[in-house]
């Protein structure tokens, strides 16, 4: 568990330490540019806009309005604002994205799948895309075209996940992040923390020898950015 810890931790300092301005094509990767206030209107939604600046919500890949704040759907897909007032434990900041699938049980012809997707230009540098992951993993497309995302370390319950891009540098496209129902087995997924790397995708095994050597560093690094 602690080799676990240290290798996120190392994982995340790395990508802050490496080129943050990365992510500047894009916006509120972290999800933190909420636009307040965010009142829910009678069916515990809020505007899409204000909840998600930057991003457009889909509900079987049809844009939405929209989207649930501190909530949770019964049955069917939703993509919903969490903060820690909802009871989950935050991945990072103030808010993270739920994304939950339809049920078996939802009515014929609804949406099934949910998901987030911002249109922008992958930066001419960008090797990976890193984000952290709860409950379960995202299909991240870019421009329609399937990343495939590896798992580099978990800590508390959460997952950092990291995939190639460097195929779509300096190219403008949709980078979408969903989940669809998968038979009768509903999917969901916690996500947070998307960021933009200029080195390739590491080695789980790479991370874990490098974690100690580059926390102290990295963690100085951390507050300077984050201030």
């Amino acid at each position: 568990m602690k080799n676990s810890k240290l290798i996120i931790i190392a994982a995340t300092l790395i990508i802050w330490w490496q080129h943050v301005s990365l992510a500047q094509g894009f916006v509120n990767l972290d999800f933190e540019s909420v636009i307040p206030p965010l009142v829910p209107s009678p069916g515990g939604f809020v505007p899409a806009s204000n909840a998600l600046p930057g991003w457009t919500a889909y509900l079987g890949g049809n844009p939405q309005t929209g989207v649930y704040y501190n909530s949770f759907a019964l049955d069917a897909a939703a993509v919903i604002l969490e903060d820690p007032a909802s009871g989950f434990s935050i991945i990072q900041g103030s808010y993270s994205v739920y994304l939950q699938s339809a049920t078996i049980g939802v009515p014929s012809g609804s949406s099934l799948s949910a998901g987030i997707g911002q249109t922008g230009m992958i930066p001419s540098d960008a090797m990976s895309v890193f984000f952290v992951a709860g409950f379960g993993v995202p299909q991240v497309t870019f421009a329609g075209q399937e990343i495939q995302v590896t798992a580099l370390g978990a800590s508390s319950g959460y997952t950092l996940y990291g995939g190639d891009v460097s195929m779509f540098a300096n190219q403008t496209g949709e980078l979408l992040f969903s989940v669809t129902r998968q038979g009768s087995t509903r999917q969901q997924v916690l996500l947070d923390n998307i960021y933009f790397s200029p080195s390739a995708v590491p080695e789980p095994s790479a991370l874990s020898l490098l974690a100690l050597g580059l926390l102290g560093l990295g963690w100085r690094q951390w507050g300077k950015v984050r201030t």
